[in-house]
C-alpha cells in the first residue's frame, strides 16, 4: 500500500524510483503545532465515545441524535465548525450543540462523560426497548460477577504463590482486573438507563 500512495503522489521532490530507495522525509517543524493536535484529539475522543456508547447499545442502523455539551471557549469554537465531522465519525443524522445542561430537548438523552471538559448527550430512549436492554445487562453482569468469584476463589488459595507459575499468576491479575472494569462498565450502563426510566 505505501508503496502504491508514493507512486501515486502528485508531486515528489525525491527521484527515487521506490519508496525503499528514497531518502528518509525530513521533519518541517513549522507544520508542527500542538493546539491544533491537540483540538484533533479531543474531536476524535468524542467520536470514540459516541461510538461506545452505540456499540454497547448495540444500535448499529438507525443512529440517533447526539449533543455536544462543554464550557470551554476555545472548545465551543472548535466543536461549532466541527459538528459536521463529528456526525460523520459516528454516522449520525445530527450532531448538536448543547449551550445549557438543564435545555429539556435533551432531558432524557443519555449523558457520556468524554473527559473533564466534555459531555455527550445521546437520544438512545427510542432506539432501544430498555426494559429487555436491562435485563440483557444485567444477565451480563451476573455472568461477570461469577467469573470474578471463580478466580478469586483461585487466586485466595494457600499455595497460590508457591505453585501457580509467575505467567499464569500475571495472566490471572490482569484478567481479574479486565473483567473489574467490565463489571463496572455494565453496571455504569444498568444505571444510565435505570435513569432514563424515569
Amino acid at each position: 500500500i505505501s508503496e502504491e500512495l508514493f507512486q501515486r503522489l502528485p508531486y515528489k521532490k525525491s527521484k527515487a524510483v521506490s519508496i525503499c530507495k528514497a531518502e528518509y522525509p525530513k521533519v518541517e517543524t513549522q507544520f508542527i503545532n500542538d493546539e491544533v493536535d491537540n483540538l484533533g484529539n479531543i474531536v476524535l475522543d468524542i467520536s470514540h465515545g459516541i461510538n461506545s456508547v452505540l456499540s454497547q447499545f448495540q444500535i448499529n442502523k438507525d443512529k440517533p441524535k447526539a449533543g455536544i455539551y462543554t464550557k470551554n471557549e476555545k472548545l465551543i469554537k472548535l466543536l461549532k465548525e466541527e459538528k459536521t465531522l463529528i456526525s460523520s465519525l459516528c454516522k449520525l443524522p445530527e450532531c448538536l450543540f448543547i449551550e445549557d445542561k438543564a435545555d429539556p430537548k435533551i432531558a432524557n438523552w443519555l449523558p457520556n462523560v468524554i473527559n473533564s471538559e466534555v459531555d455527550a448527550y445521546i437520544d438512545i430512549k427510542d432506539k432501544i426497548d430498555i426494559q429487555k436492554e436491562l435485563g440483557r445487562l444485567n444477565k451480563i453482569k451476573d455472568a461477570k460477577k461469577k467469573d470474578i468469584d471463580t478466580l478469586n476463589t483461585k487466586m485466595s488459595r494457600k499455595d497460590y504463590d508457591t505453585k501457580v507459575p509467575e505467567n499464569v499468576r500475571k495472566e490471572d491479575k490482569e484478567k481479574m482486573e479486565k473483567l473489574q472494569i467490565e463489571l463496572k462498565k455494565t453496571e455504569d450502563s444498568i444505571n444510565s438507563l435505570s435513569n432514563l426510566k424515569k
